[in-house]
């Protein structure tokens, strides 16, 4: 029999979730958990309840069970066998780990993705980066950058590389809402980025791409790193004035 305080737990909604539609496959749920974490509405360490997840989004356990080991696989969601999941932190040691091996690999990727982009895909490209806009929701945007470079990366012909950059990408959507979250003009140089790399891609130029990608991703990372400092500083700060 459920205790009235864990009674109260699962009543409470969660924000920023709504209702779930979707009654059997669990792809509905894990886009609406998705959004929430790498927009911050879920923030790193949140405690995810399936019992909760499953009353807010009007569906089953069974499905949110799902979603939450479809975003663990993605990296976005830790299960621990005495806390069960909860949302993936974001860490300086992480970042610096992830963003170094996409420095390595993205230009391997670039390299091949220059030959097999055609200009319909960069046409597509071009209406995603317009779709960007610097007042559209922080999910919305990693959203579309996700998509966006989805068509700009390619997708290798080499099954290893296509799997580390996938894992790669998946766990960077954490860091990339977390940089448009503390740098309220990053969007505006990821913009300027991303229309760099498209008119860089229409003349075929692998070197050009390649260095604007390197700039991009080492734009973001000094962003976050910039934040994730601050943010331990302060909580240095906290600590010292007790």
């Amino acid at each position: 029999m459920k205790s009235s305080k864990e009674t109260a737990r699962v009543s409470k909604p969660l924000p920023g979730l709504g209702l779930s539609t979707a009654r059997t496959a669990h792809r509905d749920v894990a886009d609406r958990l998705r959004h929430a974490i790498v927009s911050g509405v879920l923030p790193s360490g949140t405690h995810l309840i399936q019992v909760e997840l499953a009353q807010t989004m009007n569906v089953s356990v069974t499905p949110v069970r799902e979603a939450l080991r479809e975003l663990e696989n993605e990296g976005l969601v830790d299960f621990d066998p005495f806390r069960g999941a909860t949302v993936h932190a974001v860490t300086l040691d992480e970042l610096e780990e992830i963003y170094e091996l996409r420095r390595v690999l993205v230009p391997l990727a670039i390299r091949e993705r220059i030959s097999t982009i055609t200009d319909e895909q960069l046409d597509e490209a071009e209406r995603v980066a317009k779709r960007m806009t610097l007042r559209m929701s922080d999910s919305e945007w990693v959203d579309a950058n996700r998509e966006l470079h989805t068509i700009l990366d390619g997708a290798p012909r080499q099954p290893h590389l296509r799997s580390f950059l996938r894992r790669l990408s998946d766990i960077s959507a954490l860091y990339v809402g977390f940089s448009v979250q503390n740098d309220p003009e990053r969007r505006r140089r990821a913009r300027d980025d991303h229309r760099a790399l498209i008119a860089a891609y229409r003349t075929r130029n692998a070197d050009a791409v390649t260095a604007i990608m390197l700039r991009h991703l080492s734009d973001t990372a000094a962003v976050v790193a910039a934040a994730l400092h601050d943010r331990a500083d302060a909580s240095a700060a906290g600590v010292n004035a007790i």
